[in-house]
């Protein structure tokens, strides 16, 4: 879980057939405060970490090139055994409001909106990262509302919008508070998918961390040992190494 009061929060959560079959848990979440790129990704059962490997080569792209440069290139490097959702976008201030890059690959979704009115959703495509040659077309969407904000979300999120909550009314909360809210959710619903959720309020970047952060993407040995050794150890810097979150400064 994470929380950037007035900017974003996002959280992971692993699905319930993958606690009782033993899996990790392949959706992965990267945010990038500082040049405003946020991004997820869904692999596979088998190869959990691929979509780790994918926004970490992002990551890395990007210090360099620009985002749909850096895009292009991880895209055509993904393996076809490590085939991964890709969901981005990225933020940038105009004079007449905020322009939002949105590139979308896969069955995760990206919404636009406000409590009263949805803006923009994605739809579900079968363009894969390590399956698919052909990249989908970038969009560019403008916004001068400032009531809309930004949701990335794997699929998982779905499991929650069939059983009764809606989107607008998550927008009805305070942008630090979602994630923890929609996470607490988990109770009343019998099954769902890995769930990977990003928020984000376009217009709040006037202070912002300088870090970027990359949770999830973990094996099960992974998750395994992180439970084994946060029963043991209080050692936080221990327990970050393996819990599937880095933070780059």
């Amino acid at each position: 879980m994470l929380s950037v009061c007035g900017v974003s929060s996002a959280f992971l959560l692993t699905g319930t057939d993958k606690i009782i079959s033993g899996f990790g848990n392949g959706d992965c979440l990267f945010l990038d405060f500082q040049r405003q790129i946020f991004a997820v990704a869904d692999a596979t059962e088998r190869y959990p970490f691929s979509s780790r490997k994918l926004l970490e080569s992002l990551r890395h792209e990007i210090l360099n090139s620009s985002v749909k440069e850096s895009i292009g290139k991880i895209w055509s490097k993904q393996q076809y055994n490590h085939r991964s959702t890709l969901s981005c976008i990225w933020i940038e201030e105009e004079c007449s409001g905020i322009k939002v890059s949105i590139f979308h690959g896969g069955d995760s979704v990206i919404i636009i909106g406000d409590k009263n009115n949805i803006a923009f959703q994605s739809r579900t495509n079968m363009f894969f990262a390590g399956r698919s040659k052909v990249m989908p077309d970038i969009l560019n969407v403008n916004l001068t509302n400032k009531n809309q904000r930004i949701i990335l979300a794997t699929d998982g999120f779905n499991d929650f919008m069939r059983n009764g909550f809606s989107v607008c009314q998550i927008f009805n909360h305070s942008i630090h508070e979602i994630a923890e809210i929609i996470y607490s959710k988990k109770e009343y619903i019998k099954n769902y998918d890995d769930i990977g959720f990003i928020i984000i309020d376009p217009f709040c970047f006037t202070s912002y961390p300088s870090d970027s952060i990359i949770m999830g993407g973990t094996t099960a040995n992974q998750e395994k040992e992180y439970l084994n050794l946060s029963c043991k150890s209080k050692d936080y810097g221990e327990l970050l190494k393996i819990s599937g979150i880095s933070v780059y400064t």
